[in-house]
């Protein structure tokens, strides 16, 4: 089983390389953006300070550790955006959105961990 599983892992890492070449001389657009549950849960932020960088609530307590890193960009692809919110909301480790209990609006939907 453990060849099979590893002659898989190869022949996939074959067929990555294979597959994103032959996308290269090709333009490919993706719709990003559009209706998503929850958005303007971003309007509960209020007047809070935001940062570019920041960590969900239970991050030092919990493993393994999730890492968002990027760069939104405008329409174009290649000029970065100004003033944009990126809101993320997770599961805990069991799968469910957690709450404390006193939530109000998204986070009754959404959990803390946001």
């Amino acid at each position: 089983m453990k060849l099979l599983i590893n002659l898989t892992c190869i022949w996939l890492l074959l067929l990555i390389p294979i597959t994103c070449h032959g996308q290269d001389d090709q333009a490919i657009t993706k719709a990003v953006g559009g209706p998503c549950e929850g958005c303007e849960a971003i309007f509960e932020l209020g007047d809070k300070h935001l940062k570019n960088v920041d960590t969900l609530p239970l991050f030092n307590e919990t493993s393994p550790k999730l890492k968002i890193t990027g760069t939104v960009y405008q329409n174009d692809g290649k000029t970065p955006a100004e003033d944009v919110i990126l809101y993320i909301y997770h599961t805990n480790r069991e799968g469910i959105y957690q709450t404390r209990g006193d939530e109000t609006g998204w986070a009754r939907r959404h959990g803390f961990i946001r």
